[in-house]
């Protein structure tokens, strides 16, 4: 995700807008599929470790 958000800075504002809720996130994810293929990396694997890290995020912030 870092990778992502240095190279696309405004998608790194909108999830920083929208990181709490993982229902609002997956059709962010849909608009990150295309910049994130650009890094060889399967979209599958993007979405699911980025939901990973949301739930760390939520879990260590105690939501």
């Amino acid at each position: 995700m870092s990778a992502i958000a240095v190279a696309h800075p405004q998608i790194s504002c909108i999830a920083s807008l929208l990181w709490r809720s993982l229902v609002t996130l997956d059709p962010l994810l849909l608009f990150v599929a295309v910049p994130a293929n650009i890094f060889c990396r399967c979209f599958f694997v993007v979405r699911f470790q980025f939901h990973l890290l949301i739930h760390a995020v939520l879990i260590s912030a105690g939501a």
